[in-house]
């Protein structure tokens, strides 16, 4: 079920625990961590669900950070490279630690969800429209405002299906970023 509550400020305290337990378990790798989506912008709505950004310096250390990332507390979804923290670990025994698929992943109720990691090289292309919005919505209001009213629609359309939901935030900020990529293309 999709959930639309008000700015916690226990998210960035969240962000900090997450990024703690990521740093050291990939100490031995150049990387840079991001508090992203709408957790990270104060005042505003948001699924109560912290987005991590983990970018690694060197893209040939990646699968090494995935692997071990696997090993880790988490849920790993391979179809859209995403890890899943459960608000509580124990949890864990209740549902495989490798998912293929997305279909299974929305088959984890968002309740007991706490945080998505998101892994990539830094300065790919997903590393740079994550960043690219992330920084608009903490510049405009408007946008804000927007992102939360699209959100909005999506929500009561798809309350029961988290999986309608993700893909149509997904299509509005893949949109975004299209539409600002194609601008810089135009100004060079």
């Amino acid at each position: 079920m999709v959930e639309l509550v008000n700015y916690e400020t226990k998210w960035p305290v969240l962000y900090a625990f997450e990024k703690e337990k990521v740093t050291s378990m990939l100490k031995d790798f150049s990387i840079e961590v991001h508090h992203i989506g709408s957790t990270a912008v104060p005042n505003m709505l948001s699924s109560p669900i912290i987005d991590v950004l983990i970018g690694v310096q060197r893209s040939e250390d990646l699968k090494s950070v995935i692997e071990i990332l696997q090993n880790g507390p988490y849920i790993y979804i391979e179809e859209s490279n995403i890890f899943i923290a459960l608000k509580d670990e124990a949890s864990l025994s209740h549902y495989p630690k490798y998912i293929k698929q997305n279909d299974f992943y929305c088959q984890i109720p968002n309740h007991i969800q706490h945080a998505h990691l998101y892994v990539t090289a830094i300065n790919s292309t997903f590393w740079n429209d994550c960043l690219l919005f992330q920084d608009q919505l903490k510049r405009s209001e408007r946008f804000q405002e927007g992102y939360i009213e699209m959100k909005h629609k999506l929500a009561s359309s798809y309350w029961n299906d988290s999986s309608q939901y993700k893909e149509g935030k997904q299509a509005y900020i893949q949109s975004y970023v299209s539409s600002k990529n194609l601008q810089s293309v135009n100004t060079k």
